[in-house]
């Protein structure tokens, strides 16, 4: 098995309703330094990762780059979402469908998900991460099972994984954002976080945290 180059726990709580489609989520700091938010565009159609300022964490790298979607509804096998977005200049391609349903079993418990597979095309010369691969295991009314993100550069395939092993998920849909709800992940890293691109450049000042009044 291949050394991994971090486990660790790590909780993505909900913070604020931003606008009707965009909410915002922290990182709760840790020991370990990694803290952060990320903003979720959620509507009945589909859920993007938008924004987001990740330091020292692997969420960020579920997507390939924002406003690549994580889900599309209605998630149903054979549902295929195509996209291109810009990453630091360069045009990335993902193609995503919803391949089947499966029994997951994490440490929190068991459950009937949804797999969401997304196929990357990176060009050559990115600069970023070699994503190739992403399987998103979904369960309604909770949220993300587990995940499994691969990178695959110069022949040598390295992953990261997250499963669930503590949440409060009240509300519905496939992630259901409201007050009080958080999720906690142990993450088993070959990868790890972005080093390349961990932060949207710009954005940080319209998303701080609200000064008490």
């Amino acid at each position: 098995m291949k050394a991994k180059i971090g486990s660790f726990r790590e909780t993505y709580a909900f913070y604020e309703k931003i606008s009707e489609k965009e909410f915002k989520f922290r990182i709760v700091p840790s020991a370990a330094g990694r803290k952060g938010w990320f903003v979720l565009e959620i509507t009945k159609e589909q859920i993007k990762l938008i924004k987001y300022d990740t330091r020292n964490s692997p969420f960020h790298n579920i997507s390939a780059c924002p406003a690549h979607t994580l889900i599309r509804s209605p998630l149903t096998p054979g549902i295929l979402c195509k996209e291109k977005e810009e990453s630091n200049h360069f045009v990335l391609k993902s193609n995503t469908r919803v391949i089947k349903t499966e029994l997951v079993s994490v440490p929190v418990g068991r459950f009937n998900c949804l797999v969401v597979r997304t196929i990357f095309e990176i060009p050559v010369g990115y600069n970023g991460p070699p994503y190739c691969l992403r399987r998103l295991y979904i369960a309604k009314n909770i949220g993300i099972i587990k995940t499994e993100t691969a990178y695959r550069h110069q022949g040598i395939t390295k992953r990261d994984i997250a499963v669930l092993v503590r949440y409060r998920a009240v509300g519905g849909g496939f992630f259901p954002a409201k007050a009080g709800n958080f999720w906690t992940y142990q993450w088993h890293c070959e990868f790890g976080p972005n080093r390349f691109n961990i932060h949207n450049t710009g954005q940080e000042n319209k998303y701080k945290p609200r000064k008490p009044k």
